[in-house]
């Protein structure tokens, strides 16, 4: 079976649209839709995928010190928290809850004074919204620029990417119906309050090509554009959690976290065990598979995945076709 008709076949009763694009070595390789070519809508947590990157941009260039505390660059936190334990979801600040996710700086001033729920380092659990203001406002603070107009300037214009974090009006006919079948956050996320705001851990707008052809960026050239070195994409995805008790509720983000990255585990398995990305709420998946040198991106607008039940059962149609291709 072909990748195209492993797509075809996993979206034959799924009432919603999807996209599927394939990078490879740098180029273009598959780029499939079932609905309009055109779309784009929110990705949900593979914001985080993006967002990561805008960190390790500033990593590698020596602005920002993973060993550092986090309070060096942002002085009103007051944790005991450094950037790597910030970026790899071993902050203690899991299940932080704001009361108005839209207003930045509301949540970032309650994020600072959380005390954390463990010692930093010593846990693992997944910070599904605290992510992506501690690592927003680290990127704030360290380039003076907010994290929608940093992944604007350093990601999104230099590949010429369809993607925003901060959507403006004038691109809203263009986003996508989102069938959120039971999600509150989906909800939440599917108004244009949510993607004219910065909430950098869920509301990226984008479109799957885009986030393919990011991640094709971190493993080498794209039309002469590399986002991150080698050493710099070997320190983003090297495990942090392996070993690590897991605080909470074991579910199906029982995690292994890189620095940002998501890497393969049992309900994300992406392609292979030298992959790394992030999946996104209802089964939005965006990764990069070092040993291949393929990057995917993947979107649909019924958000159905969740990740306790395992994989989407959407991906493995296409990912077992992508397998036998590579």
């Amino acid at each position: 079976m072909t990748v195209a008709e492993a797509f075809a076949a996993a979206h034959a009763d799924d009432p919603g649209t999807a996209q599927l694009a394939v990078y490879r070595d740098g180029q273009l390789v598959l780029d499939l839709t079932n609905g309009r070519p055109d779309a784009i809508g929110t990705v949900m947590s593979c914001t985080k995928g993006v967002v990561a990157v805008a960190a390790h941009r500033l990593v590698q260039r020596g602005a920002l010190d993973l060993d550092a505390l986090v309070s060096d660059y942002w002085p009103e936190f007051t944790g005991r928290v450094t950037v790597a334990q910030a970026l790899d979801h071993t902050a203690g600040l899991a299940g932080f809850v704001p009361a108005d996710p839209l207003d930045w700086d509301r949540c970032v001033n309650a994020l600072a004074r959380m005390r954390p729920r463990w010692e930093p380092g010593t846990a693992v659990a997944y910070h599904a919204l605290a992510w992506g203001w501690l690592a927003g406002e680290l990127i704030r603070r360290v380039s003076g620029r907010s994290v929608g107009a940093f992944v604007a300037a350093e990601i999104a214009e230099p590949l010429g990417l369809e993607l925003w974090i901060g959507l403006p009006e004038a691109l809203e006919p263009r986003v996508w119906e989102q069938l959120d079948d039971g999600f509150p956050l989906g909800r939440l996320f599917g108004t244009r309050a949510a993607r004219a705001a910065e909430v950098p851990a869920a509301n990226a707008v984008t479109d799957a090509r885009s986030l393919a052809r990011m991640y094709a960026a971190l493993l080498g050239e794209v039309d002469g554009v590399r986002l991150l070195s080698p050493d710099a994409v070997e320190r983003a995805r090297a495990p942090r959690t392996d070993g690590l008790p897991l605080a909470g509720a074991p579910d199906g983000h029982a995690p292994r976290f890189g620095l940002g990255f998501e890497l393969p585990r049992p309900g994300n398995p992406m392609l292979a065990p030298s992959s790394f990305g992030h999946a996104g709420a209802g089964g939005r998946l965006a990764f990069a598979d070092v040993d291949s040198g393929l990057a995917v991106g993947y979107t649909c607008t019924v958000m159905r995945w969740r990740p306790e039940r395992g994989p989407d059962p959407r991906w493995l149609p296409w990912l077992e076709a992508l397998r036998a291709w590579r």
